[in-house]
């Protein structure tokens, strides 16, 4: 039953590898990253059989349209990084996004200890992106 609980992991793990593979255009990309998506969710829908009102809907479809603009970057950004630099600046933006959002619009930061250990926590995001995606330029020495 785990292996149920580790899909999403292992899907979004393997998908910029397989997008990277296949050499196909970005558009292309996310139809089929989209077409899994929605065999997947209307199963799920099936067997977990949730409550629908229309805010709810009205969330999902707004959720469902950043998403797939986010991920068509995403798939456009394989074609000029390589899936190894690409992805900890993707990761990255993703996490300081989520935490930016859940501080203003959630009020998860509720005090100035709660304020001052998150932003630590972004800053040490950022010099982590900066560090995974750091290139070395190679000196060449003339003669």
């Amino acid at each position: 039953m785990i292996i149920l609980y580790l899909l999403p992991a292992l899907g979004w793990g393997f998908m910029p590898i397989i997008a990277k593979m296949t050499n196909a255009k970005p558009i292309n990309q996310l139809l089929g990253t989209t077409t899994v998506a929605l065999l997947i969710g209307t199963l799920f829908t099936f067997i977990v059989q949730p409550s629908y009102n229309s805010g709810r809907l009205l969330a999902a479809v707004f959720s469902g349209c950043f998403w797939s603009i986010g991920q068509y970057l995403q798939f456009y950004s394989f074609q000029l990084l390589p899936v190894s630099e690409a992805m900890p600046i993707s990761n990255g933006t993703q996490l300081i996004g989520a935490t930016f959002i859940a501080a203003l619009f959630f009020g998860e930061w509720s005090n100035m200890k709660m304020a001052s250990v998150g932003t630590g926590g972004i800053l040490l995001i950022i010099v982590g992106i900066i560090l995974t995606s750091y290139l070395e330029k190679k000196m060449t020495q003339r003669c």
